[in-house]
């Protein structure tokens, strides 16, 4: 996860955290793989106040732990590439992720997925390759649900 996916990822979490934390990661180019080893000390020593450094060293804790249950589907975005995403791969994705699922989180899906795509569409911090897989994506939505509409009313 780079430093700007790092970023949309903190800022869709609602942490509440403010632009002086968050260009602190981006000048320090603080990536995923980095963030996730931090301690709260780490956090102060880049120039974090403590009460940010400490709210994103629970999150830290959590994101360690898997303890963060609402994060898990936020995670595909974070973890697999870009170029890689697709509605179909990620209710396969998540199948994989939670065999268990039941057919009412399988209807949240589309709702998550597309919503979370629109979110990070508004996000100034999106970088350009990122944004231009969004906008695809979000393009082929309306595409489909154009497609069934008028398939609908024949």
């Amino acid at each position: 996860m780079s430093t700007e996916q790092l970023i949309t990822f903190l800022k869709i979490q609602r942490l509440n955290l403010n632009d002086n934390t968050l260009n602190t990661l981006r000048y320090h180019e603080i990536d995923g793989d980095v963030f996730c080893t931090y301690s709260e000390t780490d956090l102060v020593e880049l120039g974090i106040s403590k009460g940010p450094a400490r709210k994103l060293f629970t999150f830290i804790q959590g994101l360690r732990n898997k303890s963060f249950i609402g994060h898990g589907k936020m995670s595909y975005f974070f973890h697999v590439p870009p170029s890689s995403w697709s509605f179909e791969h990620f209710c396969n994705w998540a199948d994989s992720c939670w065999p268990s699922r039941t057919i009412l989180n399988k209807n949240d899906d589309k709702h998550f997925f597309y919503h979370t795509l629109g979110k990070m569409k508004d996000d100034s911090t999106t970088s350009p390759e990122v944004l231009n897989t969004i906008l695809v994506l979000l393009k082929s939505k309306k595409k489909v649900n154009r497609f069934f509409l008028i398939f609908y009313f024949l």
